[in-house]
């Protein structure tokens, strides 16, 4: 039983990290690109800056190809925020259908399994009470059958002590109520 909900929590848990990486692929193309981008604006930062200081001809050449980096870095950044919020939404998802399926499988199966342990619970202790109070007719038949054998051996001449026959029907009673009494006691610990 347990080993189905694990196989379906698994399962679940696969969906997610599945969904998650379906657009990982393309988040990481872009975040490459724009790592790149945001390195080569950097770098010309820098020629340009120097440039400056050395007052060179090729300064605004420079800053034209900065200026286009910087776009380019934008433009990547502003491409990659809904990949990055479609992601979570997918996660999001997937968690939530998850949840559903986990959910579903612990009110059929679950339930299903609780059911069917009490059923087997309750029939058990039926046949618990009906085996103790077939035993308490047994041990009652038995204990009659001592006391009447007692009169009857002895019109026939046969010799049983009376004190056996006493101390049997005696000691089937107390057995019997000892037994009883530690069995109720199981069966209220067992089945409340």
């Amino acid at each position: 039983m347990f080993s189905e909900f694990n196989a379906i929590v698994d399962k679940a848990k696969a969906s997610i990290e599945t969904a998650a990486t379906e657009v990982q692929e393309e988040i990481s193309a872009l975040e490459a690109r724009k790592h790149a981008a945001t390195a080569e604006a950097d770098q010309l930062q820098a020629e340009y800056d120097a440039a400056l200081l050395a007052d060179s001809d090729k300064a605004m050449e420079i800053k034209d190809r900065l200026s286009v980096q910087r776009d380019m870095a934008a433009a990547l950044e502003r491409q990659l925020r809904p990949i990055l919020a479609q992601r979570e939404q997918v996660r999001k998802e997937a968690i939530s259908r998850a949840a559903e399926a986990i959910a579903e499988a612990v009110g059929t199966e679950g339930n299903a399994s609780i059911r069917k342990c009490r059923t087997e619970a309750e029939e058990k202790r039926e046949a618990y009470v009906a085996a103790l109070q077939n035993l308490e007719r047994v041990q009652h038949g038995v204990a009659d059958v001592g006391r009447r054998l007692h009169p009857l051996c002895g019109k026939e001449g046969l010799s049983v002590p009376p004190m056996t026959v006493e101390r049997y029907s005696r000691d089937a009673l107390l057995v019997d109520e000892k037994f009883l009494a530690e069995s109720e006691s199981t069966a209220s610990i067992m089945w409340g």
